[in-house]
Parts: structure tokens; C-alpha cells; sequence
């Protein structure tokens, strides 16, 4: 792929004044709109049951709710209507529109270095600035506010790119940008070298489907099983003791549909988090238990499917031998 062809892959601008734009994923910022305008509403339903019930602990829960998430919200809907960029890289500075920080220019030899964080799910990027306070210090008193009470009094590093917020196909470019910000422009041609060697790694080392369903992996679903098999029979007092043990025997094969479609690309990014909130645990073993509660109906779809594939499989071995 030549270089043309890439940038305009990756929809993103190059103007004649080095500059590049950075777009967020309208789709994306929607569905965060609609997320946060349902935490406002909850936020609401506390406060009017908190007043009606005289549950008044439950007003400033509910207030706290609709002040965070109401003005995030105004903040979505506008750039949900909006063509604004999210980041803009010029050859002197970037700016970074997010609620606390848009009215800032950061100079690009200010930038001493980033660090990259994964939680729950969301990464972000950290610029390390040589003088944080000289840029806090230029926010408007709202905003100085603001990040105090989201910071924690200002501790936690204030200048963060969301690159969830940057569409998929730029992230290649942003970090590229990063790891040269203190060379003048952007040589996108050494990017799109780079990226099609990275491609091409990424490819070979990629996981297969036949290196993750092995022995080992059902040994394992079993052992889940099992626990699953004793929490229904002993918590959920499930006495069928026949469904029990049909389910116990089928559930790693509801499981293999499961992981084909999800499983192993969620293990893959739990991995790579920093930290990730306990509840997130309790959702994947919900899922789990569901499975096994289901896996009379779930499992023979899994075993068809390892069927299916082991038949692709040799035929692929064939034509190719």
C-alpha cells in the first residue's frame, strides 16, 4: 500500500501547514451521549424517591449524578453535532478538546514524555510536561474547579489524551506523532513503513483458534464447570440433579462458541489492563453461569462449530498439500 493510499485509509487530514487532524467516532460519542443522559435520568429518579420516601441520603447521590454526567453529557451532544477534531498536531503544538483542557495550546518541546494506561478497558495517553503548573495556571477558574475535583486536587496528571476517543484507524498515526514529537513535521512515509512492518508481525504472531481449544483449555472449562455445577446445586438450590450433571458435561462446549465470539478477545485485552474494577469479574462469571444454565441449548451450536471448523481445517490441509 502506498502512501496515498494509506492516509486516505486512515481519514485523517494533512494540511499544507503541517497540521494534522485527529476525529473521534461519531457512532461512539453517540452511544457515550446516550450512556450519560441514562445516569442523568437515574441521578433524577434518586433525588425525586430520595425526596418522596425521605430517603434524603439518596438526593446528593443523585445530584452528583446529574451535575457529572448532565454537563459530560452537553459536552457529548455538542461534539456529537459538531465536525470539530479531537486533537489537532501542528509543527509547534497540539491541542487536546476535552472538557477541562481545549483552551490550552501545548508547545511541543514542552512535552517531555507520555506514558500509556490501560483501565478497565479504557486507554489513555499521558503527556509528561516539563512545567504541568504553567499550563494549569492558563485554564479559566471553572476549569482549574473542575479538575480539582477530578483529580484529586490536581495529583493525578491533568494533560491526558482519551485514545478511545481517536478513531481506530488513526491510533497508528497518534503514536507515531508522539514518539517524534520533537522532530519537526511528520514524516508519514517512515510511518507507513513501519505500520506495514508491524502488520505483518502482528499477523504471524496472532493467535489461532486450534493453539487455544486444547486439552488443556477443556481441563479447565471442566474445573469451572464444576464449580458452577456445585454453586447451582448448593446456592441455587437447583435440585434436578440430572440437569446438573447434563450441564456440568456440556458446558465447555457452550463455552467454546462463547470464546470463539468473544472470550478470547476479552482475556487478550484483560491482559493488558493496569487495573480494571472487581465488577467486571462478576460480569464474566454471570456470563458463565447463564452458559451452564443454558448450555443445553448453547452447546450443540459449540459443537457443531468445532465440527465445522475441524472439516475447514482439512480441507485447507488438503488444497494446500
Amino acid at each position: 500500500m502506498n502512501e496515498r493510499a494509506y492516509i486516505s485509509e486512515v481519514i485523517m487530514k494533512e494540511v499544507n501547514d503541517n497540521t494534522l487532524y485527529f476525529y473521534s467516532s461519531k457512532i461512539k460519542t453517540a452511544l457515550l451521549t446516550i450512556m450519560c443522559v441514562l445516569f442523568v435520568i437515574t441521578g433524577l429518579i434518586l433525588c425525586i424517591f430520595g425526596y418522596q420516601d425521605e430517603i434524603y441520603e439518596l438526593i446528593p447521590v443523585g445530584a452528583f449524578f446529574v451535575l457529572l454526567f448532565g454537563l459530560l453529557s452537553v459536552y457529548l451532544i455538542k461534539r456529537t453535532f459538531t465536525a470539530e477534531p479531537y486533537l489537532i498536531f501542528t509543527d509547534k503544538e497540539l491541542i487536546i478538546d476535552s472538557p477541562l483542557i481545549n483552551e490550552v495550546p501545548i508547545k511541543r518541546e514542552d512535552v517531555g514524555s507520555y506514558e500509556v494506561k490501560h483501565q478497565n478497558f479504557n486507554t489513555t495517553v499521558e503527556l509528561i510536561l516539563r512545567d504541568e503548573e504553567k499550563y494549569k495556571a492558563q485554564l479559566s477558574g471553572l476549569k482549574q474547579k473542575l479538575n480539582a475535583i477530578t483529580t484529586m486536587g490536581g495529583v493525578y496528571n491533568t494533560f491526558t489524551i482519551g485514545i478511545n476517543q481517536v478513531k481506530k484507524k488513526d491510533r497508528s498515526v497518534l503514536y507515531y506523532v508522539l514518539d517524534n514529537i520533537h522532530k519537526p513535521g511528520f514524516n508519514l512515509k517512515e510511518h507507513d513503513r513501519m505500520e506495514q512492518s508491524s502488520k505483518a508481525s502482528r499477523l504471524k504472531d496472532s493467535f489461532k483458534l486450534e493453539d487455544k481449544i486444547t486439552q488443556k483449555y477443556f481441563l479447565e472449562a471442566y474445573g469451572i464447570s464444576l464449580l458452577i455445577a456445585g454453586f447451582s446445586w448448593i446456592i441455587l438450590s437447583i435440585g434436578d440433579i440430572t440437569l446438573i450433571i447434563g450441564c456440568f458435561l456440556l458446558f465447555p462446549f457452550a463455552k467454546v462458541l462463547y470464546d470463539a465470539v468473544i472470550g478470547f478477545e476479552l482475556d487478550e485485552k484483560l491482559k493488558k489492563q493496569d487495573s480494571i474494577v472487581i465488577a467486571l469479574y462478576g460480569l464474566i462469571y454471570t456470563v458463565y453461569l447463564l452458559l451452564f444454565l443454558f448450555s443445553l441449548v448453547i452447546a450443540p451450536f459449540g459443537i457443531l462449530f468445532m465440527i465445522f471448523r475441524a472439516l475447514y481445517r482439512l480441507l485447507k490441509k488438503k488444497n494446500e498439500g
